[in-house]
């Protein structure tokens, strides 16, 4: 059995035109941003949408959350916008510390090299063991070392009073 195969040049044209446009709709005014600006607003969503990704992950649990009522589910939504909003905060500061301070890094991977360009990904889990130690009166931080101040200190802000660190100015 033989064939004989030849490509449709129209038909392919067709496709790969048909797949590379897309839809943008806004209610932006069309003189109050041009064409070109609104596609760049709309890629510049990409740097927002990439952190939803940990809500994927995992650790965070959320496949297993099971909400029937929509007053919770808006709730929900809200207090992990919220997360995503303070863990951006806490990361931004991070990074610009670093660089203020003009240091490469002060985490590393799970082989001991200095990770370049650190996320809260990787801060995170340094916090795991840290245990609040309550004896009578006196209130303790067990496992909280000098890298985890160091993190601390780089976050800065209200952190810093979280963990009763002083501010070095």
């Amino acid at each position: 059995m033989t064939t004989e195969m030849e490509e449709n040049e129209t038909a392919i044209k067709k496709i790969v035109e048909q797949k590379s446009c897309f839809i943008l709709a806004t209610n932006i005014y069309k003189k109050a941003l041009s064409l070109e600006g609104l596609l760049k607003h709309y890629k510049a969503q990409f740097e927002v949408e990439k952190e939803f990704k940990f809500l994927k992950e995992p650790l965070f649990f959320v496949s297993s959350l099971f909400i029937k009522k929509p007053s919770r589910i808006d709730i929900l939504l809200m207090v992990m916008t919220l997360s995503l909003l303070i863990y951006s905060i806490a990361q931004r500061r991070m990074k610009a510390n670093l660089k203020k301070e003009k240091k490469r890094t002060i985490i590393a991977d799970q082989i001991n090299k200095e990770i370049p360009n650190p996320t809260l990904r990787w801060v995170v889990p340094c916090f795991e063991e840290i245990n609040l130690l309550q004896q009578g009166e006196k209130i303790s931080l067990v496992g909280f070392d000098e890298l985890r101040e160091k993190i601390i200190r780089l976050i800065g802000g209200h952190a810093l009073h979280l963990y009763k660190i002083q501010k070095v100015t």
